[in-house]
């Protein structure tokens, strides 16, 4: 049975949490699972231990972390959801053979709640010219209806983590002027 788990301390769980990556890291060589959280690093470990990605929801069968994706603290106005975001191969797609949706449909609401409750101003979804396919699957559950609420792409990319990344922002204080963060 899949549940979601809400880390909002990762450093406290992070045995189960190396766990995940070192088996995400040897089915894929995804340096964002590296079991490395040097500086240099582009870990989640890093950022871990570096408290940039303060929440992490995990989506787990049984008591086994299938996927997970972190809350990354830009700055003390700007988060950025799904974070890190990974899912075990074999878990993938579902029975019938469809792409499984964890983030959508087991954390981005978590993480949306906890943004909100710890007083970001705006949120981000990141994409790097590997990911920006996703974007219009993202848009077009918007239009559906289902997720994604309020979420605008933004005009420019952004240097973020040393990559430049497509944008979709939502604002939840309608006082943050978005021109901030192309500054």
């Amino acid at each position: 049975m899949m549940n979601t788990l809400i880390i909002t301390s990762p450093g406290s769980q992070i045995e189960i949490i190396q766990n995940f990556c070192k088996q995400a890291f040897e089915e894929s060589a995804d340096e964002n699972m590296s079991l490395r959280d040097d500086k240099d690093s582009p870990s989640l470990l890093k950022h871990i231990k570096y408290n940039t990605i303060p929440m992490i929801t995990a989506v787990t069968n049984g008591k086994e972390i299938i996927s997970l994706s972190g809350v990354q603290k830009l700055n003390s106005d700007v988060g950025i959801l799904g974070k890190r975001f990974y899912t075990l191969k074999k878990f993938r797609r579902s029975p019938m053979g469809k792409p499984n949706n964890f983030f959508q449909d087991y954390m981005y609401q978590p993480q949306l709640q906890w943004a909100s409750d710890n007083k970001f101003k705006v949120l981000l979804i990141t994409f790097n010219e590997h990911n920006k396919r996703l974007i219009p699957v993202l848009q077009r559950e918007q239009k559906k209806g289902r997720s994604f609420e309020s979420f605008r792409k933004l005009s420019k990319k952004l240097f973020i983590n040393s990559t430049d990344q497509h944008v979709l922002y939502k604002i939840l204080d309608t006082n943050y002027d978005i021109e901030k963060i192309l500054k």
